[in-house]
């Protein structure tokens, strides 16, 4: 029979981690194009007060809609992340990232400039150092992990 070339796995893999991602983020920047498309009858499924509704409705729900293609790709991640099972991997860079991006922006928040659009601002990004940390994790050390395994598992070359 003839020579059949075994299977790329990084190549396989990687293939699928970018569709997903690419799903991932689509799929936010979807709902985030809904968030702005029906702004106030969505605010009004939160509150029926004209005050917290004219809060929500200013630049803090444009962040809240800009910061969904960011959130899909990091709900796409974690999953990802989750499935390397480097929980220790995520513990540290959540850790790490609250520490040196959400509570010094949050302060920074807190001290110049209190308001709401102000916290979310923190947690858009926090939500970008997840997505950095996360494509580290799953495109350098899961894609990397796997093709070891594959690696070590394939038989060597047969008999001639």
């Amino acid at each position: 029979p003839p020579h059949i070339p075994p299977p790329r796995p990084r190549r396989s893999l990687r293939r699928l981690i970018r569709r997903c991602c690419m799903a991932g983020t689509a799929f936010g920047a979807a709902t985030g194009a809904t968030y702005l498309l029906f702004r106030r009858p969505l605010i009004r499924l939160f509150t029926g007060d004209a005050e917290v509704a004219a809060l929500l409705g200013g630049s803090t729900w444009t962040l809240v809609a800009a910061m969904q293609p960011c959130n899909g790709l990091v709900f796409v991640l974690d999953g990802l992340m989750y499935a390397s099972h480097n929980f220790a991997y995520v513990r540290d860079y959540m850790a790490l990232g609250f520490a040196l991006v959400f509570a010094p922006a949050l302060a920074l928040e807190l001290w110049v400039w209190p308001s709401l659009v102000g916290i979310w601002a923190a947690k858009a990004l926090y939500n970008f150092w997840r997505a950095a940390g996360g494509l580290n994790l799953v495109l350098r050390r899961f894609v990397r992990e796997v093709e070891d395994r594959t690696r070590r598992r394939a038989p060597g070359p047969g008999p001639a």
